[in-house]
């Protein structure tokens, strides 16, 4: 501010009292500390020549100060529903505190607590700053920061384990899943499973061997996007066939086994196949083992089973281990003799069998169309003639002792195989035309020997 006095003397500048509060002035510039009315006072003392000059005065009005609100905080570039708070931060270059609100606009989308917003919906979220000035500022034009507020993203998960032993038919299996979001989970059969296993409610059952894969899906909402497929996998496999089979009735020695014996059943179609098979005679003894092997007709689903039953294998009759007369043996009739007995004669027709672990007959054997026969260490007085018989005939073998004949010896036309060694016959032996397997070997005899068409 400047002042001149038509004198030429200098003028002396002041502010009034009355505006001490208002402004000052330091040389001739005058700053302004409050708002009202600044009265400046310009006064000339006078000199020897001039007398003091009348006081002039200068009054203007102080106004209130403009201020500006800035946000110092960045907004969030990637805030989604639920996720990270953010923290707002801003100010005002009158250095008056700024007043954060969260714009009526965007009520469900953010909210403020503090200075920490909050997401609680998707879409804008715009936040309002405002400074409300005081005494010597005006209120200032209000702020805003605005940001976008994104879907949350979620996970599914399964909650129950896979099954480690599911198979075809078996028990079905209970299966969940969550979302971290809390929504609900969508379970379904994959596809590529939809002949393995099928799915009735939460309930998933084994229709087929196979792999199986469980989708669990979850589609979002107005605040979560769509979940990322889980997959549950496992293996279901083939069930196994019951195979119900009961212990065969007691048989007689001879008694080829046939299905009255070899009668298992199972639980599917499928095949049999039986160790003994079916025409196999047994050995005499007790708790002998029959095994069947089951092969089921639908093997993509089913495995291989098999079962084990016992038999016994007896004679019509006790044992002779003492003397006994001559024997007439015919079908169903198996005569045992043992170390120490003593037969005469032996008839043996249709279906007989006869068994000799030592012992002796004091006479000829005779069979036509007999089962089985079995000499072992057994001594004969007389010739043994064997025609067409079903069942093995072993006269000597690997486990069985060769025997004595005194006479010519005759085995033809047999079916059930042959075997005949270390045998020592007084007389001829002729051996031909016996099919089911063939052993001769370590025999003698003081006539001629002939085999032929033996196999």
């Amino acid at each position: 501010m400047t002042a001149s006095s038509d004198s030429g003397l200098a003028v002396t500048l002041s502010i009034d009292a009355t505006s001490s509060a208002v402004c000052s002035l330091s040389g001739s510039t005058v700053s302004f500390t409050a708002v009202g009315t600044c009265t400046v006072d310009a006064d000339q003392a006078g000199n020897a020549n001039y007398n003091a000059a009348a006081q002039a005065h200068q009054t203007f009005a102080v106004a209130k100060a403009a201020q500006t609100v800035h946000f110092t905080s960045s907004a969030p570039a990637g805030a989604v529903y639920s996720g990270p708070s953010y923290t707002v931060t801003g100010s005002a270059d009158s250095g008056l505190a700024v007043a954060f609100t969260i714009d009526s606009s965007s009520s469900g989308i953010c909210s403020l607590s503090g200075s920490t917003v909050s997401f609680t919906g998707v879409g804008t979220c715009t936040i309002d700053g405002n400074q409300a000035g005081n005494a010597n500022y005006s209120a200032a034009p209000q702020a805003q920061q605005s940001f976008a507020v994104g879907k949350a993203s979620q996970t599914v998960s399964f909650t129950s384990s896979a099954p480690s032993n599911a198979v075809y038919g078996g028990p079905g299996y209970t299966v969940t899943a969550s979302s971290d979001s809390g929504l609900a989970v969508t379970l379904s059969i994959d596809a590529a499973s939809s002949a393995v296993c099928s799915l009735s409610g939460s309930t998933v059952s084994y229709t087929a061997a196979g792999t199986c894969t469980i989708d669990a899906n979850q589609a979002g909402n107005a605040s979560y996007n769509a979940a990322s497929q889980a997959q549950q996998t496992f293996t279901i496999g083939k069930a196994t066939p019951t195979v119900n089979w009961s212990n065969p009735a007691d048989i007689t020695y001879g008694t080829a086994l046939d299905g009255t014996q070899l009668n298992a059943t199972a639980s599917v179609p499928g095949t049999f196949v039986y160790t003994p098979a079916a025409g196999t005679v047994l050995s005499p003894g007790n708790s002998q083992t029959l095994s069947v092997t089951f092969t089921p007709t639908d093997s993509t689903d089913y495995t291989n089973a098999s079962a084990n039953v016992l038999i016994n294998v007896g004679f019509s009759q006790p044992c002779i281990s003492g003397n006994a007369g001559g024997q007439t043996i015919g079908a169903g009739q198996a005569v045992c003799v043992t170390t120490g007995g003593n037969i005469g004669a032996v008839t043996i027709s249709s279906g007989g069998s006869l068994w000799m672990q030592g012992g002796t007959v004091s006479g000829a054997i005779d069979a036509s169309n007999g089962s089985a026969i079995t000499l072992c260490g057994a001594h004969v007085s007389g010739h043994v003639f064997i025609d067409q018989d079903t069942g093995p005939v072993e006269i000597g073998g690997s486990s069985c002792a060769g025997n004595t004949i005194t006479g010519n010896t005759q085995i033809t036309n047999g079916t059930g195989g042959l075997s005949f060694v270390n045998n020592n016959v007084s007389g001829w032996i002729t051996i031909t035309n016996n099919t089911g397997g063939y052993t001769f070997s370590g025999n003698s005899a003081s006539g001629t020997i002939t085999t032929s068409g033996n196999s």
